[in-house]
């Protein structure tokens, strides 16, 4: 099977799970959504206005069986690479849920990458995350991501990518929420000349978002 096939059979995989899991948990219960829009400041001393906009957004069933999509912008720090927008789609199984906000759970899903020049990439995406609930609404929180193998562009061979965040997410009011934490996001490559690299995006997120 053609990578191009692999990747076009997975994408539909995905989207036909998603569709029987929203069927599935609309007639069995009602779900839990979040939809968030987040500032990724550029660099770890990087200020207001000078970052990005990014988008989010989070569906559960029964504390049990999720479905999220992600939008973000990344200034990875490469001459070449550099500003960068990826897209990703993950299932999500919630393990130790005691509660919805203090629980444990893995997901597994598809991410691509779209260069400035036009180019992009696209691979299987792995995921683990927890919360740690700290009374009512608030909670502290952590998502680890692993993209294995990612697609050869622009000359870059054996692209693997990762991505970490971690912070703290609390309701000044009912149904609204802010989150402030850390975010980094890195991929290792071999360049045109066949020498291993690196390029990562990190800063601080500022969120706000609704939840029912």
């Amino acid at each position: 099977m053609s990578s191009i096939h692999f990747k076009r059979l997975a994408r539909q995989s995905i989207a036909v799970l998603g569709c029987l899991l929203v069927h599935v948990g609309f007639a069995a219960d009602v779900p839990d959504v979040e939809t968030r829009f987040d500032w990724w400041s550029k660099g770890i001393h990087g200020v207001l206005g000078d970052g990005s906009v990014n988008g989010f957004a989070d569906i559960w069933w029964s504390n049990k069986w999720g479905i999220e999509g992600e939008r973000q912008v990344l200034d990875l720090d490469h001459e070449v690479l550099d500003e960068s927008t990826r897209f990703s789609i993950d299932l999500k199984r919630r393990f130790f849920s005691l509660s919805d906000n203090s629980f444990f759970g893995i997901g597994a899903g598809w991410e691509e990458i779209d260069l400035e020049n036009g180019d992009s990439s696209s691979g299987l995406r792995l995921t683990v995350e927890g919360r740690v609930g700290l009374g009512g609404n608030s909670y502290f929180y952590g998502r680890r991501s692993w993209l294995p193998e990612l697609g050869d562009v622009g000359g870059f061979s054996y692209l693997q990518g990762r991505s970490l965040e971690i912070g703290v997410s609390f309701d000044p009011a009912p149904l609204f929420s802010l989150r402030f934490g850390f975010r980094s996001y890195q991929l290792s490559f071999d360049d045109v000349g066949g020498n291993s690299d690196s390029a990562q995006s990190e800063g601080f997120i500022f969120g706000a978002g609704f939840h029912w």
